[in-house]
C-alpha cells in the first residue's frame, strides 16, 4: 500500500514531466519532447538549467503528467 508523504514517513511521491530542449538566447525549441520522472516539484512553463545527470542545457517544462499510484482500483 503506498504511503503519502502528509503520514510523516518521508515517501517523496514521484512526478513526471514532458520537457523540451530550448535555447536559451533565441528561445527556439527542439523537435523532440522528453518524458522525465522527479521526485521534486518543477514548475509547468519555466524554464530550467541542467536538470540532471544527461539533461545538460536549458529545458522547458511543457506539462505534468499526473498518473493514478497504487494498485488495483
Amino acid at each position: 500500500m503506498p504511503v503519502s508523504e502528509s503520514e510523516g514517513l518521508g515517501v517523496k511521491k514521484m512526478h513526471t514531466y514532458i520537457i523540451i530542449k530550448e535555447d536559451f538566447f533565441t528561445g527556439i525549441r527542439g523537435k523532440r519532447k522528453k518524458t522525465i520522472c522527479k521526485n521534486q516539484t518543477l514548475k509547468v512553463g519555466v524554464l530550467y538549467m541542467h536538470l540532471g545527470n544527461g539533461l545538460k542545457g536549458c529545458w522547458r517544462v511543457l506539462e505534468e503528467k499526473n498518473e493514478p499510484q497504487g494498485g488495483n482500483p
